[in-house]
């Protein structure tokens, strides 16, 4: 049988997290579909975890040590079988339109080379942050990618494998932003589209967040002394843009916050 969707996730050291993403896809996907765990060189229970799922669409591969999370992916998507690629986060829960959503677009869109929804932020304790919007139109979509930010929502993409197999996987020279930098060269492939309609549970991590703007800080320290130009004024300008930038992007809506409760219970 020709397998349709291959999900792809790296997982290392999720042993808390994997069991209630692995069930949520499994609750979305065919039987046609596959489920592709990368072990990273875990510590836990991960792989005990994983293991317990008797269901023949979920594949088990490991690392004997960490290699990290592209080079995990890549490993993962070197042995999908799937004509379409999902990449999803191990702390991450599958929303009923997950694989569907996207795939109605591009099975309706022959020439869209990925296609995404919006995603809704929790905490790593499972508590509502907020809603993370993406453009929905592919011109809108590529005009972010070419301003450098992250159009659509990674976690709950959906691409065709003939485009990765043109452009090739994720660069793993990069400390950050692979995710960024695969997608730039999706959209020069071809267009990109979201749905308006919410696809997964996004475990978002602060930590990380803040390291993303300390690296941020610095690159722009460098760039500041390289132009000869006043420090305060270059970072207060580039602070004030991302806070814009990040105002037109999050919203706290009412609809996102029915959308987690009906997944997760309202804690009753």
């Amino acid at each position: 049988m020709s397998v349709r969707i291959s999900v792809v996730i790296a997982a290392r050291n999720e042993e808390l997290r994997i069991g209630n993403c692995i069930s949520s896809l499994l609750k979305v996907l065919g039987d046609d579909d596959e489920i592709i765990v990368i072990n990273d060189g875990s510590t836990d229970g991960t792989r005990a975890e994983v293991l317990s799922f008797s269901d023949a669409r979920v594949r088990l591969l490991e690392n004997a040590e960490s290699r990290g999370r592209g080079a995990s992916r890549n490993f993962g998507i070197a042995n999908a079988k799937g004509r379409y690629i999902a990449i999803q986060d191990a702390d991450d829960v599958a929303l009923p339109g997950r694989i569907e959503i996207p795939l109605a677009l591009m099975e309706s869109q022959p020439d869209l080379v990925a296609a995404s929804g919006q995603c809704i932020a929790v905490t790593k304790r499972g508590v509502y942050w907020r809603h993370r919007k993406y453009p929905l139109l592919a011109g809108d979509v590529a005009d972010e990618f070419r301003r450098s930010t992250m159009a659509v929502c990674h976690t709950g993409s959906l691409i065709r494998r003939s485009a990765l197999d043109e452009v090739g996987l994720y660069d793993t020279s990069l400390v950050r932003a692979q995710d960024l930098e695969l997608f730039k060269r999706l959209a020069m492939k071809g267009p990109i589209r979201n749905s308006p309609l919410d696809v997964v549970l996004y475990t978002h991590d602060a930590w990380l967040s803040w390291n993303y703007w300390r690296t941020s800080r610095r690159n722009h320290d460098v760039i500041a002394g390289r132009a000869g130009l006043p420090l305060p004024a270059l970072v207060g300008r580039y602070l004030l843009a991302m806070v814009r930038r990040q105002a037109r992007k999050f919203s706290t809506s009412r609809t996102a916050r029915v959308a987690y409760y009906a997944v997760v219970g309202d804690g009753s």
